[in-house]
């Protein structure tokens, strides 16, 4: 496996996030990963499975032999794919899954005025990042042409139409609030957020063909210091001080008793664990240690203190490694923990 850095040209839509490309815009992008990485397909659909992430080529091991070990990783869901950053077709999707995010703070920014304002209302990574910029869920592979479909850009979140509806139905919520209970200070921020609020469309009508990046203002009710920690002025008396969260008492809950079948000993489970149970991802940790696998072929093991489960390493140790057996008892307390 080769990390190398490369620059790329990748395609950018006519605005951020939006879905046509009229004016042919590019931008230049460090790509910094692998070469090669295996991505995994839905038999069902053909469809890319983004999902899984992308998984390192290993130069130890031939084609064949990783194809071999990753067809049993995947089993009868999906299939693997190798992708290459030398071939142009690969390009789009080894950008977008390949590499890891890198901070927005040291990429360049855009920012966005209103007419007339001189405090930008939002400040974007742009030109756009590509792993935010292509709808990875939609993109197919043709296994009989070994190709891929066209990559397309993300939709917006939310259309221009729908998000005017939800703005008015919003401002109809906000108007029928209960302001009888209200000091005068909150009456006159209450009215103040929504005289706000109904002039976001107004305000901001140059966005609104693409709404997503339009700011609402902050509903008040939630500054603990006006409205105290119960927010709602219908559940507080605004007359008296802030009010102070208060824990709830600890209550013990009495563990159900295990389940007819499930052992009850550590080398019970042991002995009723399967050597390939480790095959699949678990999401808990036992013994200060995670277990994935395979890589490929091979369970791992995570140091929970040096290492965050779900950033997979690029490249492993051989402590990292552990025997099928170890991985079966592991997997044997994980039922353990769950019925006990």
């Amino acid at each position: 496996m080769d990390y190398i850095t490369r620059s790329v040209t990748y395609p950018l839509p006519d605005e951020v996030f939006s879905t046509e490309r009229t004016r042919r815009l590019t931008a230049e992008w460090t790509y910094e990963g692998p070469d090669k990485v295996w991505v995994f397909v839905s038999y069902e659909t053909n469809k890319l499975i983004p999902q899984e992430g992308a998984h390192p080529w290993d130069d130890k091991k031939t084609y064949e032999q990783q194809y071999q070990l990753w067809d049993i990783y995947t089993g009868l869901n999906s299939y693997p794919v190798l992708l290459d950053i030398d071939d142009p077709d690969d390009v789009i999707l080894m950008l977008s899954i390949a590499q890891n995010i890198k901070d927005p703070a040291t990429l360049p920014q855009k920012e966005f005025f209103v007419e007339g304002e001189k405090e930008p209302f939002a400040t974007l990574p742009y030109p756009t990042p590509p792993y935010y910029l292509f709808d990875l869920g939609n993109v197919s592979y043709d296994p009989d042409t070994e190709e891929w479909s066209d990559v397309s850009f993300v939709s917006q979140p939310i259309s221009a139409e729908k998000w005017l509806e939800n703005h008015r139905l919003q401002i109809v919520a906000y108007e029928s609030v209960n302001t009888k209970k209200y000091t005068a200070k909150q009456k006159t921020i209450w009215d103040n957020f929504l005289t706000e609020f109904k002039n976001v469309e107004t305000r901001f009508a140059e966005y609104l063909h693409n709404p997503w990046i339009i700011p609402y203002p902050l509903d008040p009710r939630f500054e603990i210091d006006i409205w105290g920690t119960d927010g709602d002025s219908d559940l507080i008396d605004p007359t008296r001080d802030p009010v102070v969260s208060v824990p709830p008492p600890k209550i013990f809950i009495e563990p159900e008793p295990a389940p007819v079948g499930i052992a009850l000993t550590i080398q019970d489970a042991i002995d009723q664990a399967s050597p390939r149970d480790w095959r699949v991802p678990w999401s808990r940790a036992i013994d200060g240690i995670w277990v994935v696998g395979p890589y490929p072929g091979r369970p791992i093991k995570y140091d929970v203190e040096r290492r965050v489960p779900d950033q997979i390493p690029r490249e492993y140790t051989e402590e990292d490694f552990i025997t099928e057996e170890e991985a079966a008892e592991l997997h044997a307390r994980a039922q353990l923990i769950d019925h006990t």
